[in-house]
């Protein structure tokens, strides 16, 4: 530690406005190490060989309300945190703790999976809640728990859950995708994710976070993306254009493919080189569209780029979604409050007649039920059509490349190809929650979503309509199928 910062900043803290532990931490003052620590002091006349280790602070204490009763909601609040050099912010055990048990309190009000993950994966929330906040107070030293370490835990905390609702700590790359993202839209929902991401605590943290973490290189992510349908294929292939960075088109037994690993980062140049390739092959029988190891991105992208050039209709399609009414939401998400003409609220059991085959026991811990109607529409400057469209997918297809997956299969507009998506593409976009103290950000999926099977689309996916045999890859079996076509 740098003595001459916690000097610096002793009185700062000991002027913090006070505020104790939110509900749920009733055992935290027996569970938590002593804040304070007594030094004996060498007498006078006693040599030291070195000068004792300048003390920290004494902690002040935690918000003693709930965070969505406080006037900051659902903005971290303003009170600068003690910073040290080497091991970034430091939170004192109190703070660490009243910021864990209020990520647990929003996500039990607000994001709507936990009862189906336990139901069909086994997890159960309460387990992991309770076995990481002990892993939380265990980490507590001289009253403190340095960045590093508290952001490891949340972390790990929301791994367990394996993603199923778009549920995980936003990374500091991530974070400047969505205020890329959000930045200049004019949707209210992108506004508000944009003020809380951009607020003065979140920019500190991540700041400091940058600082102490080292930075997953992206260099050769391009290079396998690229490479990986093809490294096992033996199938001829023309490659005649990079449309973007990671977008390559191209031909495979001269049929028109088309490679394209993100629907993240696309620019103008992208739209346009893409309508350029599906123009210039308009009037082929077939198009292979390879999605495999797409993480996602914005619908926009696929809806705009790929569906519209190809459609000489509008495609309309609907889902089921849950929702809970808690107060994240409802600040997050204004519409909840009076849903838009994207979103239809069922006031009785009139949903089974539309779904079927869902059961209506996932719905008994959600305050709504939303029918969500997407439609994309036909363009006047629609360039191509093909015969038949193929589409690749693979356990890797994951939100925006679920949703494309999901369109394809309910509207007809392609044949998928390969294993089961990763899911949760359907419902509407993520939302955010940042924490109070920290200023941490956890991305979560507001809208519990199912596929018309009765599956769930967050654990189960999309699942594919032409599977590969055993020992048989994917391109492999596309190219079969379009032989017999």
């Amino acid at each position: 530690m740098k003595t001459k910062q916690f000097l610096i900043t002793a009185c700062m803290l000991l002027l913090l406005c006070a505020c104790q532990s939110p509900a749920n931490t009733e055992d935290t003052a027996n569970d938590l190490p002593p804040e304070n620590v007594d030094v004996e002091t060498p007498a006078a006349d006693s040599p030291t060989e070195e000068e004792p280790a300048a003390l920290l602070p004494p902690a002040p204490p935690a918000c003693e309300i709930a965070f969505t009763e406080t006037e900051s909601f659902p903005l971290p609040f303003e009170e600068e945190l003690l910073v040290d050099e080497e091991e970034g912010i430091l939170l004192s055990a109190g703070q660490a703790l009243y910021d864990y048990d209020t990520m647990w309190e929003l996500l039990e009000e607000n994001y709507p999976y936990f009862d189906v993950i336990k139901e069909e994966l086994g997890i159960s929330s309460r387990v992991v809640k309770t076995q990481y906040r002990a892993k939380l107070v265990s980490l507590a030293d001289d009253g403190y728990i340095a960045q590093r370490e508290f952001t490891n835990i949340i972390d790990s905390c929301m791994k367990e859950f394996l993603t199923v609702g778009h549920l995980y700590v936003i990374s500091p790359a991530f974070r400047q995708t969505i205020l890329d993202s959000c930045q200049d839209s004019d949707r209210s929902i992108d506004q508000t994710i944009f003020e809380l991401a951009n607020c003065g605590k979140v920019k500190t943290y991540y700041t400091c976070l940058e600082g102490i973490v080292e930075e997953v290189s992206e260099s050769s992510i391009t290079d396998t993306a690229w490479q990986g349908p093809y490294s096992h294929m033996k199938t001829a292939k023309s490659i005649t254009r990079l449309i973007a960075p990671d977008i390559r088109a191209g031909y495979v037994d001269d049929i028109p493919y088309l490679s394209i690993p993100t629907f993240s980062g696309w620019t103008e140049d992208t739209y346009t080189g893409l309508s350029a390739f599906l123009c210039e092959n308009s009037g082929r029988d077939h198009l292979i569209i390879d999605i495999r190891g797409n993480t996602g991105g914005s619908e926009l992208s696929w809806s705009q780029g790929i569906v519209t050039p190809l459609i000489s209709e509008d495609q309309t399609w609907n889902m089921l979604v849950g929702v809970k009414t808690g107060t994240l939401n409802l600040a997050m998400i204004p519409f909840l409050d009076h849903p838009n003409d994207m979103f239809d609220v069922y006031q009785d059991d009139s949903w089974k007649i539309d779904f079927p085959l869902i059961a209506d026991n996932h719905f008994h811990h959600v305050d709504l039920l939303l029918k969500a109607t997407k439609t994309i529409h036909a363009s006047d400057s629609t360039c191509a059509s093909f015969k038949k469209i193929w589409v690749l997918i693979d356990e890797k297809c994951y939100s925006a490349a679920d949703s494309f997956a999901y369109f394809c299969k309910k509207t007809g507009f392609a044949t998928l190809v390969g294993t089961t998506t990763g899911g949760n593409g359907i419902g509407g976009q993520p939302t955010v929650m940042a924490l109070p103290y920290s200023g941490l950000l956890i991305l979560y999926d507001p809208y519990l979503s199912f596929n018309p099977d009765g599956t769930c689309n967050g654990i189960s996916g999309t699942t594919p309509d032409v599977v590969p045999m055993p020992g048989q890859m994917t391109l492999e079996t596309c190219m079969q199928a379009i032989l017999k076509e």
